[in-house]
């Protein structure tokens, strides 16, 4: 299976969000974007979903108190 590396796959959701911003405050597109409302939030879910992969496996550092 090809993919592309994650920082071009990030870069290309990063241009796309700030795309459809920019929309969100244009009146005549305003309608378009709220439509796609629970889209959004399941960017928002899987976004944080991927970082609490991410923590779950970071490593942690342990200190000894004497």
């Amino acid at each position: 299976m090809n993919r592309e590396p994650v920082s071009h796959a990030i870069a290309s959701i990063i241009d796309a969000l700030d795309c459809i911003a920019e929309m969100a405050l244009q009146a005549e597109n305003y309608d378009e974007v709220a439509a796609q409302e629970v889209g959004l939030g399941r960017i928002i879910s899987r976004a944080q979903l991927v970082l609490s992969f991410l923590d779950t496996h970071r490593p942690r550092h342990v200190r000894l108190v004497n």
